[in-house]
């Protein structure tokens, strides 16, 4: 493939893992915010128990309140378990990616290499040729 053509393709994959780092980097503040709340939850559970603890009227609805508490926490820790194994499976396909961005540079770098050493080896051979043309002015040939 021509250098073009890898040029062509690292535009696109550097795009393809840019997406993926905004990808995964939006999973992280979803897991952020999520974590935040169970915080909350928690937090206000604690205020909770204390005011249940003080008031006779809140103590009989309590228990009640305590499950609706659980069960809420309970389904954001498994969306955060959740987020966690697409926030590990995002961390692979970031790092595939980036594997491929640099294969493809490699190649660029190696055709500009082999391009640049068929261009020293013709100024060479140039070179050589003029400076037998002038060995053979001098000689008389």
């Amino acid at each position: 493939m021509s250098t073009k053509g890898l040029n062509t393709l690292i535009r696109a994959q550097r795009w393809r893992l840019d997406e993926q780092r905004r990808q995964l980097a939006e999973l992280g503040r979803m897991k952020s915010e999520m974590e935040t709340q169970v915080a909350a939850i928690d937090d206000q559970f604690a205020a909770e128990q204390r005011a249940a603890g003080e008031d006779r009227d809140v103590v009989f609805a309590f228990p009640a309140y305590a499950r609706e508490m659980r069960t809420r926490r309970n389904a954001i820790l498994q969306s955060v378990e959740e987020l966690e194994r697409q926030i590990e499976r995002a961390h692979e396909d970031v790092s595939a990616a980036f594997q491929e961005l640099k294969r493809y540079e490699l190649a660029v770098e190696a055709d500009e290499r082999k391009r640049e050493l068929a261009e020293r080896r013709r100024e060479q051979r140039d070179m050589d040729e003029r400076a037998a043309r002038m060995l053979m002015r001098r000689a008389g040939y």
